[in-house]
C-alpha cells in the first residue's frame, strides 16, 4: 500500500477512536455486512461506541441533524456513511459542519461486489458490461432476493470469507483514492 493511503488509514483510524459513530447505511445489506463485522469484532470501533447501539439507513443531513445531533453526548461524535457513490450530497448545515466530521465509506460500484469476489466471479463479470452487480449477482442466484438481511447474514460461511472479500475488492479496485470497507477492518 502506498504512502497516501497509509496515512489516510491511519488519519481514519484516529478519527473515530474514542469517538461515538453515527453511522448511516446506504440500505438493508450494507447495514447486514457492518452488522456481522461487528458482531465478530472485527471492525475499529464496537457496537456500543455506535449512537442508538446500531446502524441507521438514514441517509439525508438534515434528517440526520434533527434524529441525532440535537442531543449532548459525553465524547465527540462522528457521522460514517457506508454508501456506494463517494460525491453522494451529503451537507450539515454550517453550525453542525463545524462540530462533526464525516467521513464516506464507499462500495462502488455496488456492495455485491464482494459477492461476486466471494464467489470467484471477478474475472467472469469484468468481462460483461451490461449487468450492475447486483443484477449480476441475482442472476448467478436464480433471482433470489440477494439483498435482504437474511440473505446477506446467511451467505457468508464464516466473517473471514467476508473480510477476505474487501480485502480483495481493496486490491483489485481501481478505486484507491477512496475509504473503502478495508478502511474499518482492524489490521
Amino acid at each position: 500500500m502506498g504512502g497516501h493511503m497509509q496515512s489516510r488509514l491511519m488519519d481514519l483510524h484516529e478519527e473515530l477512536k474514542d469517538k461515538y459513530i453515527i453511522c448511516s447505511c446506504e440500505g438493508k445489506a450494507e447495514q447486514a455486512i457492518i452488522d456481522l463485522l461487528l458482531d465478530a469484532d472485527a471492525l475499529i470501533f464496537k457496537r456500543v461506541d455506535l449512537v442508538g447501539k446500531k446502524c441507521t439507513m438514514i441517509r439525508s443531513a438534515s434528517r440526520i441533524e434533527e434524529e441525532y445531533l440535537h442531543t449532548a453526548y459525553n465524547r465527540p461524535v462522528v457521522i460514517l456513511r457506508i454508501l456506494d457513490r463517494e460525491k453522494e450530497k451529503f451537507n450539515l448545515r454550517p453550525l453542525y459542519r463545524k462540530q462533526y466530521a464525516v467521513f464516506s465509506i464507499c462500495t462502488k460500484p455496488e456492495i455485491e461486489i464482494l459477492h461476486i469476489i466471494h464467489e470467484g466471479k471477478w474475472t467472469e463479470y469484468k468481462k460483461q458490461n451490461k449487468l450492475k452487480p447486483s443484477e449480476y449477482f441475482q442472476k448467478l442466484h436464480g433471482g433470489e432476493l440477494t439483498k435482504s438481511e437474511n440473505f446477506i447474514k446467511n451467505y457468508y460461511d464464516s466473517v473471514d470469507d467476508l473480510i477476505a472479500a474487501i480485502h480483495e475488492y481493496h486490491r483489485i479496485s481501481a478505486y484507491k483514492d477512496i475509504y473503502d470497507l478495508s478502511n474499518l477492518l482492524k489490521e
